[in-house]
């Protein structure tokens, strides 16, 4: 096939299952937000097919899969209330302000790749360009774009064999990788078992309270400056892959050490990784700069 052939099922606005308060439909923005990047944070979960059958859904079919996903999608917009919102500016039009809460909606995409899930991963290894299959694209180049973009737009990919990609993007003015992971976990949670009478009890407007606005410092900025004056940035990506092997032998090693008497259990398959990277740039700071600098790293 043509990786580039990918055929959009449908695509629809996901709006929150109750209407938000009056009270809460103006989200006031901190300086950080106001001044992070209009780009999307983007985070990709891929399932094999015997992913989906573990014997604890009752799920059967791909239209099932996909009415559980919109159902739940629309539970939790309820509690993360902004994300269905709208960028507004300031009264003078030139720096973003706040985000208009009235439930306008998240972008929902189905889309289905006539290959197998396997297969797709296996040239994606070496072709990376390809994971962009796997997610909207469109990009925000200018203030309309920016007021009208979606703050989240999710995608579910179907292929042949019945393995699914769901990608979830965050747009970088209201949430992070932090944000993204916090939403797709209660969603997963919501999917699964259902709105719970306890829900986490979730705070939006701690950063504006505390931090503040570009207004604040008196501080102006362009929201999206001419191209000939963008820094022009060069970006390198590099990929790090560890295969089971070598994970079950670095799990080996920490539990032949003396280390592993301070642990309570055996580390994940992520903490090992993790502990490994971390332990890397400790070594090549301490080359740098000739002594060992204090660090501190956070599995969230």
């Amino acid at each position: 096939m043509t990786w580039g052939d990918v055929e959009i099922l449908f695509e629809k606005l996901i709006k929150p299952a109750t209407a938000t308060p009056d009270p809460l439909q103006i989200f006031k923005l901190s300086f950080l937000d106001q001044t992070a990047p209009h780009s999307y944070a983007s985070l990709l979960y891929f399932y094999h097919p015997a992913d989906q059958d573990d014997g604890k859904t009752s799920i059967s079919s791909a239209a099932e899969i996909s009415e559980r996903l919109e159902k739940s999608l629309s539970l939790v917009l309820t509690r993360f209330y902004p994300l269905s919102g709208r960028i507004s500016l300031s009264e003078g039009g030139d720096i973003i302000d706040s985000v208009n809460c009235q439930d306008q909606g998240v972008l929902y995409r189905e889309t289905r790749l006539n290959c197998q899930l396997n297969a797709f991963l296996k040239e994606a290894y070496e072709d990376t360009n390809l994971i962009h299959l796997l997610a909207p694209r469109k990009l925000i180049d200018n203030v309309d774009d920016l007021l009208v973009a979606p703050l989240v737009r999710v995608q579910l990919s179907k292929f042949e064999c019945g393995g699914l990609v769901l990608s979830v993007q965050t747009l970088h003015t209201v949430g992070d990788g932090f944000t993204g992971t916090t939403f797709t976990s209660e969603w997963a949670k919501i999917s699964r078992f259902g709105m719970m009478n306890d829900p986490r009890f979730l705070i939006f407007d701690v950063a504006s309270s505390v931090l503040p606005t570009i207004n604040d410092i008196s501080r102006k900025i362009e929201l999206f400056p001419p191209p000939n004056r963008r820094p022009q940035v060069k970006t390198v990506m590099k990929r790090f892959v560890f295969d089971e092997a070598a994970i079950a032998r670095l799990k080996d090693e920490i539990m032949a050490t003396n280390c592993s008497l301070l642990l309570e259990r055996q580390p994940t398959k992520v903490e090992v990784v993790t502990a490994l990277i971390w332990r890397s740039l400790i070594r090549a700071a301490q080359a740098r700069h000739g002594y060992l600098r204090p660090s501190m790293t956070s599995l969230s």
